[in-house]
């Protein structure tokens, strides 16, 4: 039903109201964002700390249902920590792949507005893995703006259908513009320096106040409290169980071992491909200094005693590394009696599609031994359990590998022999 007598900040608040009572989970996330009418820009734009800027006219436009459907959207992008994980990657790219990742999941409760991007193909993958499959040629919108077709706003229904000729308009992009925190530290960085003014932020296409917003949200907490709630009243929405329910927080702060690791230990490299900017503004041309990204063995006891939930720990401790480490790249296993394939990881989005076998007794010597036999060069190992079982002699154990035990919450410490340095418990 379009609602016509409504003004588009109405329109807003009546989208969010309906979906607390239909959509409870959507409904809590939206109720945190923030909104800004802007006839500057052409659709909508987000930032981090969850400011929605939106054109009045463009919203006029849209059915409530499509709403709700773009509003979801862009939540996702906040709560999922989107727009602070695009590194040194294309910016424009990865907007289309972060929204090829989260409208499956948009697209199986609302509609979303022309210009949304669906492909089958790329359903159920992290946005980081799309990146790197992405061809921007698959996707344009081959028709002159003069000549287009889809003169009037046009949906992808529920199924993702979409129109015949491309998925992109070329006048609108990908529905949406997304603002990240590198994209304002930047500008923040270049008014320091004097090379822009606040006056310059629209000419570059920025909102004149985006510099002035503080973090007054935890993105993170919301997204834990809108998926408990809908979760405990039956109305989770379909598929994001999975995307959800393993991006918690560590629950401990074992991860500084860790950085102190990395900080004493890690190598540097220097980079002309992105200078430093302080070298730039003082009228040199000098490379930046770039930090390696850590590389380690995880394994993940799987025996018996472990429960569920001390499986969902471990997997808990391995997003924390990418959160603290997003060059992280690990290898990941298994192991009971026996150790299993490994599983090659570099982002938390991946964490929910390991598979864990296991379920029989505990030996954590199979992968000690597979290091010594192999002579593989293993820095870095991590080892999450609950501590009963049987641990390597020190004959066994690579001298120049560190080596971290992380205990289970039910687990036992004190069953660590003496001979490892690094253990820490879950509290």
């Amino acid at each position: 039903m379009y609602h016509e007598d409504l003004s588009p900040a109405e329109k807003i608040t009546k989208a969010r109201v309906q979906m607390i009572a239909r959509q409870p989970f959507f409904g809590v996330l939206c109720m945190s964002l923030r909104f800004r009418e802007d006839p500057n820009e052409d659709t909508m734009a987000v930032t981090p700390s969850g400011i929605v800027y939106y054109n009045p006219e463009y919203v006029k436009e849209l059915q409530i249902d499509e709403l709700q459907g773009l509003l979801c959207h862009e939540v996702l992008h906040i709560a999922l920590r989107h727009l602070e994980r695009e590194e040194d990657r294309d910016h424009f790219k990865a907007n289309i792949a972060q929204d090829l990742a989260i409208n499956p999941f948009v697209l199986k409760t609302f509609p979303l507005p022309r210009g949304a991007l669906y492909m089958e193909e790329f359903e159920g993958m992290a946005w980081e893995e799309i990146y790197d499959k992405l061809d921007i040629k698959m996707i344009k919108c081959p028709f002159d703006c003069n000549n287009c077709p889809f003169k009037k706003p046009r949906s992808l229904d529920k199924y993702g259908r979409v129109p015949k000729y491309g998925i992109v308009c070329r006048k609108r992009g990908s529905m949406d513009k997304h603002i990240t925190r590198s994209e304002i530290e930047d500008l923040k960085e270049q008014i320091k320096e004097g090379r822009i003014t606040k006056a310059d932020l629209r000419k570059l296409g920025y909102p004149e106040d985006i510099l002035d917003h503080k973090e007054t949200i935890n993105w993170r907490k919301v997204l834990k409290d809108a998926y408990q709630y809908a979760k405990a009243i039956g109305k989770l929405p379909a598929g994001l169980d999975r995307l959800v329910e393993d991006l918690v927080e560590p629950q401990i702060d074992w991860l500084e071992y860790l950085s102190q690791l990395i900080v004493n230990n890690l190598p540097y490299d220097y980079s002309y491909s992105r200078p430093s900017k302080k070298s730039i503004s003082v009228g040199y041309y000098l490379p930046s200094v770039q930090k390696w990204g850590i590389k380690g063995i995880v394994v993940i006891d799987t025996s018996g005693s472990m429960s569920n939930e001390d499986l969902k720990d471990g997997l808990s401790q391995i997003i924390g590394i990418f959160r603290d480490f997003p060059n992280a790249e690990l290898t990941v296993y298994s192991c009971d009696t026996m150790l299993y394939e490994a599983q090659q990881i570099t982002s938390e989005y991946e964490v929910p599609t390991l598979k864990l076998k296991g379920g029989g007794g505990t030996d954590f010597r199979p992968i000690f031994q597979k290091i010594k036999e192999e002579g593989d060069d293993v820095d870095l190992l991590i080892y999450i359990t609950d501590a009963y079982g049987v641990f390597p002699t020190p004959d066994m154990i690579n001298p120049n590998m560190t080596v971290i035990w992380v205990i289970t919450r039910d687990g036992d410490e004190e069953n660590v022999p003496d001979y490892f340095d690094l253990v820490v418990k879950i509290k």
